[in-house]
């Protein structure tokens, strides 16, 4: 209750930028916001022309960004998914800090099933248990159990038992993005809509992860580091599941 009614208060102060000011300085781009105002700044972004053919990011925003993909696939909204998706990558953070002998602060009250690493990184993928999405206290989203809370502006992730604010995650993405965001955003939706149905996608849709998320080197020293996201491989999955292949395992 308490997590719920902070982020109301929250949800109701939100922060946005715009897609034409990225560079522009917080200061001057810092505009009140809700909930609707993210819904519709990500579900009518779209790429202008040619993108590039890599990204340079870690993997912490692509698996926040893809979950919200996910998310929106199986009925909730953009601004749900972007908090959804910070609760998860924060959960995997914690866990794969903990198997390097890391300090990391617990980002969620979730215990991981499966041991995946933080940034979505692991030998085995999670446990895909596909069930009724919305519970009392938490979702499932790519085959993972998120603590989640129910506001009056919609769902959101829980993190250090708090509702994550999904402005601040918007922020984050688009830092990490920049312009690339369109590209990468229309990337993730094709991939999405090549799922038979919702069903199939949740299925799926951390082991789709685990094929395009960008490389990073073992153990520590990839902690935390970038490495490419091609976007060639965005549309190869997308292919795929349109044949009805299953993506090869790692």
């Amino acid at each position: 209750a308490a997590a719920a009614a902070a982020a109301d208060t929250a949800d109701n102060a939100m922060v946005q930028g715009s897609s034409t000011d990225l560079d522009q300085p917080k200061k001057k781009r810092a505009k009140e916001s809700s909930s609707t105002d993210i819904d519709v700044f990500l579900a009518t972004l779209s790429p202008l022309g040619s993108g590039p053919p890599t990204v340079t990011v870690n993997r912490s925003p692509v698996l926040i960004l893809w979950a919200a993909v996910v998310a929106v696939a199986n009925g909730y909204t953009y601004s749900e998914g972007l908090s959804f998706g910070r609760t998860l990558a924060n959960i995997f953070a914690s866990a794969k800090g903990a198997r390097l002998g890391l300090k990391v602060g617990q980002g969620s009250t979730g215990a991981s099933r499966s041991g995946a690493a933080a940034d979505g990184s692991s030998d085995t993928a999670p446990s895909s248990t596909t069930q009724e999405m919305r519970t009392a206290n938490s979702i499932v989203l790519l085959g993972r159990e998120i603590p989640a809370v129910k506001i009056s502006a919609g769902w959101r992730g829980i993190s250090n038992g708090t509702a994550v604010n999904p402005v601040s995650v918007l922020h984050h993405i688009k830092k990490c993005f920049k312009h690339s965001l369109p590209y990468v955003l229309h990337g993730m939706r094709e991939l999405a809509r090549s799922a038979i149905n919702p069903m199939e996608l949740d299925s799926r849709a951390y082991d789709l992860y685990t094929q395009f998320r960008p490389t990073v080197p073992e153990g520590r020293a990839g902690w935390g580091a970038a490495g490419l996201l091609r976007l060639e491989m965005l549309e190869t999955l997308s292919e795929r599941l349109k044949q009805g292949a299953k993506p090869p395992s790692v």
